[in-house]
C-alpha cells in the first residue's frame, strides 16, 4: 500500500531479524542451562514421569518461541501422544490431531532424522502435505527420541506465525531436552515391563500354589491351610 512517500507491504508470516537473532542466543543458551538444572532438581524428586514430560515441554517451548510441542510415543510405527502442550493455554495436556503435521512426524519416525523447516507452507518436501496446507505451518523442528538406538518417539515443535524461526542452535537445544524425554519414557517403558511381569509371576505362582490339588469344599480349604502352615 503507497501512503505518499512511504510503502507499506504486509507478510502473512512475521520473521526474526539476524541482529534479534544474534543478540539473543547467549542469553538462550544461559536459560537453557538454568532450566536443565532446574529441571534435575524435579527429576530428582522423584515425580510422576507424566508431570516430568510436561515440565520439560513446558522449558523446551519457551526457550525456542515455539507455540506448540508435542512428545510423541512411537508405536507400532505410529504416533501416539504422550504430552502436549500450547504456549497460550493454561495446563493443555491433550489437543486436537490437527494441531500437527502427522507428514512431518512420520518422516521423523521413519528416518530416525531431525527435520527443520524454515517456512512449511513454501517448502518443496512438505508444501503439499495437506496437515501443512490445513494448518498453515510457518517453522517446525521435529527430533527423534533415541535410546541405546532404540526409537521411542519424537519431539514436535511449531509456530505458524514466524518463519525462519528454528536453526542449527535451535536443533541442539532441542536435543539436550529430547535426550532427557527419552530417558524419562526409556525408564518408564521399563517399569511398565516390569510390573506386567511381577504381575504374571505372581499370578502363575498363585496358579501352581497346590500343585495340581483342586478343590472349594470345607475340607479342602483346612487342607490347604495345613499346606500353608
Amino acid at each position: 500500500i503507497t501512503m505518499g512517500h512511504l510503502l507499506v507491504k504486509f507478510d502473512l508470516f512475521g520473521e526474526r531479524s539476524e541482529t534479534e537473532m544474534d543478540g539473543s542466543r547467549q542469553s538462550v543458551l544461559l536459560e537453557a542451562y538454568e532450566r536443565l538444572h532446574g529441571f534435575s532438581e524435579h527429576l530428582a524428586a522423584a515425580k510422576g514421569v507424566a508431570d516430568l514430560l510436561d515440565r520439560l515441554l513446558d522449558d523446551v517451548m519457551e526457550l525456542v518461541e515455539a507455540e506448540k510441542g508435542f512428545i510423541f510415543l512411537a508405536a507400532d510405527g505410529a504416533a501416539q501422544t504422550l504430552a502436549a502442550r500450547n504456549i497460550h493455554e493454561d495446563q493443555v495436556t491433550s489437543l486436537q490431531r490437527d494441531a500437527w503435521s502427522d507428514t512431518i512426524v512420520q518422516q521423523v519416525l521413519e528416518s530416525r532424522q531431525p527435520v527443520i523447516i524454515s517456512d512449511a507452507m513454501n517448502d518443496i518436501d512438505f508444501e503439499r502435505s495437506m496437515s501443512v496446507m490445513n494448518l498453515q505451518i510457518a517453522s517446525v523442528l521435529c527430533v527423534p527420541l533415541i535410546y541405546r538406538d532404540q526409537l521411542l518417539g519424537v519431539l514436535y515443535l511449531g509456530n505458524k506465525n514466524i518463519v525462519s524461526l528454528f536453526d542449527e542452535d535451535t536443533l541442539s537445544l532441542a536435543y539436550v531436552f529430547a535426550a532427557q524425554a527419552s530417558l524419562l519414557i526409556h525408564g518408564a517403558l521399563a517399569l511398565d515391563e516390569l510390573t506386567a511381569d511381577r504381575d504374571r509371576l505372581q499370578a502363575e505362582i498363585k496358579d501352581l500354589r497346590f500343585g495340581e490339588i483342586i478343590g472349594s469344599s470345607d475340607c479342602m480349604k483346612r487342607i490347604f491351610n495345613t499346606i500353608d502352615r
